[in-house]
């Protein structure tokens, strides 16, 4: 892959992901309940014709069809000028349940008025208040529905209004006007306040789920943002162009105003301007910052993270004048550290008097780690291999710091339910939230293969690899698997196949390939792994008859976080990052993987790698 090609997937996925996490939890929310509206008022509709049709002609009630039909039919038609539009907020809501109101307070008219038995429904609108909608809805539903059948039933008392009465199923005696407003209004006010606590309750677990998902969600993006950022900066020594990418992600994923990276000049005692983004060309002529001058460089070049909250009140900066015309109010400075010498500064600048929370502060200072190696790659070529050590150093710690919260935070999530009794809705929450704690973790632990995949190479010495001793172990296990899901799996004999790689890495290889096949064949499938020489080659090949590869993803699939269509709706985990891993490490050992498949047809993976000395197995 090119790098403008990992630069563009860089930015649409970004992109992607930032609109995903911003998106309202609340208008979510509003667009779920608006469907359930919709969908209940189609019963409601229904259930006025046909209950119009019973009363009258089976229970004898002396109503009128009209009436009862018009209400039913506005009631449908309705229903369907809502499905025809797309708009969805907490107005639009509130406008249909306005609509139901009147349909229901003339349905009550037409069929006895306050003393008929439907004035209850009044009560369904007050439980769905509570259940779906947000605060106080329930209450207000009570009050509107006490308020209504009061006006009813003053009205009714005085003659000023007089409802069609079918005499069928009347709840009072006609004297008994304000018995049928008391027990009403208690009846309203009893469901409003066992359904509202009830719905309290379950919104502020939904709320700690939620919030718990969203920080999940946050670091997935971010760790996302910071591999793919450091695969443009292991693929590119155009210093420029990498650093003008890392201060464009730092402003778009902290939600800053801009973003600057400034290095160390060869005096040590000057800040040049590198690369910027967000910013005017006004402030950016403003000069060179002087380190003895500006005391929030100085610290930040000391090792400290530097966080100017309000510039106005601060002494720190050398210009402060220009960055409040330029409309900032507040900096992060993080130092660009290479093996632990400072060479610059990375600073977010934020256009309110706000402090960055210790995430940002620590994904600034990952993405200062990974400006200062790309610095470090650019400036000399014959560096670029130590100081790929250091990346790989990086991400493995990264992950590894990761890995282990990660992993508490999971088994956390599987023990709640031992901690008390949960609602089908809560386990349902707790069961995606756990699940989502397995991907994310199982993207660690493929990110630390990755990390182990991207390694120099330079000090690598091929070793011959025996391919039966060393996945002995691995086809033992996908053996097992195969033959608990009913796949077949048929191995050539691999007695002194023997190549020239790294034992650990043909491991990674063919673990993966196999797996994957297995792990993508139906019951009743196969899988078969053959083994052929091609010269001075040995050539593994892996043919499933599973889900296959679309012609157009062929080349995807290797290119990390990719998965396919068919692999997500097959329903088995993965995060795509597999066939990633397996290219890397077969081109370390100058050798070649192959795909050829097509949807729904299976695949054929063959792997060349060079080939070695028969084993002596004497």
């Amino acid at each position: 892959m090119t790098v403008a090609e990992v630069r563009t997937e860089s930015r649409t996925s970004l992109r992607n992901s930032i609109l995903r996490v911003d998106t309202i939890p609340l208008e979510r929310e509003l667009e779920e309940r608006l469907g359930f509206f919709v969908h209940l008022r189609w019963l409601a509709g229904a259930g006025i014709l046909v209950g119009a049709w019973v009363s009258i002609e089976i229970l004898g009630a002396d109503y009128s069809y009209v009436p009862l039909i018009l209400i039913g039919t506005g009631v449908l038609a309705y229903n369907g000028l809502c499905l025809s539009t797309r708009r969805v907020g907490a107005s639009h809501i509130y406008a249909q349940i306005a609509f139901d109101w009147v349909a229901l307070t003339a349905l009550v008219y037409y069929t006895g008025g306050v003393r008929s038995p439907v004035s209850l429904a009044y009560s369904f609108h007050i439980v769905l208040g509570a259940l779906l909608l947000p605060g106080v809805a329930a209450w207000l539903q009570a009050g509107t529905a006490s308020a209504v059948i009061g006006l009813m039933t003053t009205a009714e008392h005085f003659g000023w209004w007089l409802p069609i009465d079918g005499q069928i199923g009347l709840l009072f005696p006609a004297t008994a006007h304000l018995q049928c407003w008391a027990t009403l209004t208690a009846f309203f006010g009893i469901s409003a306040y066992l359904t509202g606590s009830i719905s309290s309750a379950l919104r502020r677990k939904e709320r700690a789920v939620a919030d718990s998902q969203t920080r999940l969600d946050l670091a997935y993006h971010e760790m996302e943002a910071l591999f793919e950022l450091g695969q443009i900066a292991h693929a590119s020594l155009n210093l420029e162009q990498v650093l003008r990418l890392i201060v464009r992600r730092a402003t778009e994923l902290m939600g800053a105003k801009g973003c600057s990276i400034g290095l160390l000049d060869h005096t040590g005692q000057f800040l040049e301007p590198s690369a910027s983004f967000g910013l005017s060309e006004a402030y950016l002529s403003k000069g060179s910052v002087d380190v003895q001058r500006s005391a929030m460089v100085a610290q930040a070049l000391a090792g400290e993270v530097v966080q100017v909250q309000d510039i106005a009140a601060d002494l720190r900066l050398q210009y402060p004048d220009r960055a409040r015309a330029e409309g900032i109010r507040a900096i992060v400075c993080v130092a660009l550290q290479l093996r632990s010498h400072p060479i610059g500064v990375i600073r977010v600048y934020a256009s309110k008097s706000a402090p960055a929370g210790d995430r940002q502060v620590a994904f600034l200072r990952n993405l200062a780690n990974l400006a200062a190696v790309a610095i470090g790659s650019a400036r000399t070529y014959a560096e670029s291999e130590a100081l790929s050590d250091e990346r790989a150093w990086f991400a493995r710690t990264t992950h590894h710091q990761l890995q282990t919260p990660l992993a508490a935070m999971v088994g956390l999530l599987e023990a709640i339910p031992f901690a008390g009794d949960l609602t089908p809705e809560q386990r349902n929450l707790l069961l995606r939230a756990s699940h989502r704690g397995d991907e994310l973790l199982a993207l660690v632990r493929d990110l630390l293969d990755l990390a182990h995949a991207q390694r120099p190479s330079l000090h690598l010495v091929p070793q011959p690899v025996a391919l039966a001793g060393t996945l002995e172990t691995t086809l033992e296990i996908q053996r097992e698997r195969a033959g608990l899901k009913g796949v077949i799996l048929e191995v050539d004999d691999l007695f002194d196949i023997v190549v020239m790689a790294d034992a650990d890495d043909v491991t990674h290889i063919f673990a993966n390939l196999i797996d994957n096949a297995v792990k993508y064949t139906p019951s009743g499938g196969r899988v078969e792994v053959k083994v052929s020489r091609h010269g001075g080659l040995v050539g593994v090949e892996i043919t499933d008859t599973g889900i296959g590869v679309d012609e157009a993803d062929r080349e995807r699939v290797f290119r990390g976080f990719f998965r396919t269509e068919a692999a997500k709706a097959s329903g088995e985990k993965g995060t795509g990052v597999g066939l990633s891993i397996v290219r890397r490490l077969v081109q370390r050992w100058q050798g070649h993987v192959e795909l050829d498949s097509s949807g729904g047809s299976g695949c054929r993976f063959r792997v060349l790698l060079p080939a070695a000395e028969e084993v002596d197995h004497a």
